[in-house]
């Protein structure tokens, strides 16, 4: 991918392209986890678009966090445009579809599946790295080195409120209940 193509997408804000993405990796996700066991049409419609709504949410919460400190680095920070290049990297996750059938094909286990997940994941971030770096002129690892104190720190605060909040509502519904 050229380096003009991820430029254009920051500097035009092309929220569309990175929305599609975001859709392209739910479904495939959402294919991936169901592909052996199956599931209905309207669940499957459902989770698509359950998966497709965190996948936006966490693209937001990469795009605000990751412009801060990209605006202090490279003097031109752009969340629009981040939250496309982060919705263009889902894209990558269309691999889950094939991991799914190889997976099935060859009566492969849950181990299997979740090396290959493993493996789509890595590439998703790796890709995202190069596209972020492509778009600012930067280098990979000063990317890599702003998503590590910016994101995970942000990823992790998120992941620990929610089973805060998860903890409250059980200890209020134990209480209710006496």
């Amino acid at each position: 991918m050229p380096a003009d193509f991820a430029a254009s997408i920051v500097r035009d804000r092309k929220i569309g392209i990175g929305a599609l993405g975001y859709l392209a990796a739910a479904f495939s996700f959402t294919f991936f986890v169901n592909f052996a066991r199956g599931c209905g049409v309207f669940s499957f419609i459902a989770q698509t678009v359950m998966y497709f709504v965190l996948f936006v949410f966490a693209g937001i919460l990469f795009a605000a966090v990751t412009q801060m400190f990209l605006d202090l680095a490279a003097g031109k920070g752009n969340a629009p445009g981040l939250f496309a290049l982060a919705g263009i990297s889902g894209f990558a996750q269309i691999l889950l579809i094939a991991g799914a059938v190889i997976c099935s094909a060859f009566g492969a286990g849950s181990g299997a599946a979740g090396l290959i997940f493993t493996l789509v994941f890595i590439l998703q971030v790796v890709f995202l790295i190069k596209l972020t770096a492509k778009a600012y002129d930067m280098s990979a690892g000063a990317v890599f080195f702003s998503m590590l104190l910016t994101v995970m720190p942000s990823f992790a605060a998120a992941v620990l409120l929610v089973c805060a909040a998860l903890a409250g509502i059980i200890t209020l519904i134990f209480a209710l209940a006496r």
